[in-house]
């Protein structure tokens, strides 16, 4: 491949197809395990890094969403023209992306063009489990490896001076439409906690006989025939974890759940009990006269996984019958 030419090197190409390409060309390579540190797509191409086949790649993944997070606040000063909208995004990184009438067409380069499906699988599950295999980030790209010009069209564009990711606030990045211009005071909201990124197999729950202290604070205790809140199953995979806890009643707005994972593998959940002595449903009140279930208000739970994580490649999950389940990846 002449790298000047058929990568992101040619003025030719479109801002907007420029600036794709060179995020996901910059910040993210494979997972060639004789590669340490991680190289991106770049820096392998820049040092002709020989070709690599599906046995030399590891266990590591990305998520669809985290990989949304990335682009978006990359991308969060620059002019909505430059930005693809999330559907377009989507088709890019599956390589069908083809737009009329612009540089996007079924011969462009495309994510599948940098990370074929036949050593990248795409795993399209819902929510957060939409994983794409074998894919690494480069949370620090080297602009050594990088040609000055293109260095400079990037800043430009963007308008970021470092290159350097704050991983903390990607995480955090709230996605907006992206054809509206953010304000930049409100670049950024708190985060519920990890939402990163790769999903292993997941484990067997048959392989998992472990003692699991469960600590409750707060309404979640209170449940007169023990808690209906924080029933914990833990399962074990050879690189992950996986645990699923019991949350029937507990609100699932951002701004009163969340879900903290230490490096140590301590989880802590916080949350908010609805309910009460008085309901009121379909215009109607209900006094209740028994109340077996938690009564309303804040509680934590937390318990420890049964070792050390990446608190960073955490995949959540809140399901709609109560169950909130994650993997996280073993450190």
């Amino acid at each position: 491949m002449d790298l000047k030419g058929n990568l992101i090197m040619n003025s030719g190409y479109s801002d907007r197809r420029f600036l794709i390409e060179f995020i996901i060309t910059n910040y993210l390579g494979p997972d060639v395990n004789s590669h340490s540190p991680r190289c991106s797509v770049v820096q392998r191409l820049m040092t002709g890094s020989p070709p690599y086949i599906l046995s030399d790649l590891g266990p590591s993944y990305v998520s669809i969403s985290f990989l949304e997070r990335l682009y978006y606040y990359l991308l969060r000063d620059a002019f909505p023209n430059l930005v693809l909208d999330l559907n377009m995004f989507h088709m890019y990184l599956k390589g069908k992306l083809i737009l009329p009438g612009s540089d996007f067409t079924q011969d462009t380069q495309q994510f599948t063009s940098f990370f074929p499906l036949d050593l990248h699988q795409q795993i399209w599950y819902p929510d957060s489990f939409r994983v794409i295999k074998g894919v690494v980030l480069i949370d620090d790209p080297s602009t050594s490896c990088m040609i000055g010009e293109d260095l400079n069209r990037f800043r430009s564009l963007t308008g970021i001076s470092t290159l350097k990711l704050n991983i903390s606030e990607c995480l955090g990045f709230q996605l907006g439409h992206p054809s509206s211009k953010k304000d930049p005071s409100k670049k950024t909201s708190k985060s519920d906690g990890p939402t990163l990124m790769p999903l292993l197999s997941i484990p067997d729950i048959d392989e998992c006989s472990l003692d699991s202290s469960l600590i409750l604070t707060g309404t979640a205790r209170k449940g007169p025939f023990g808690p209906s809140v924080g029933v914990v199953d833990i399962g074990i995979s050879k690189g992950a974890y996986l645990f699923r806890v019991s949350l029937p009643g507990v609100k699932k707005d951002s701004n009163q759940f969340s879900c903290d994972i230490e490096s140590d593998g301590r989880v802590q959940i916080r949350g908010v009990l609805t309910g009460g002595r008085t309901i009121m449903k379909q215009s109607r009140i209900f006094q209740m006269n028994t109340r077996q279930l938690c009564p309303p208000g804040p509680f934590t739970l937390s318990f420890s996984l049964p070792g050390p994580v990446d608190p960073r490649l955490f995949a959540p999950n809140f399901r709609s019958d109560g169950i909130f389940e994650g993997v996280v990846v073993k450190h």
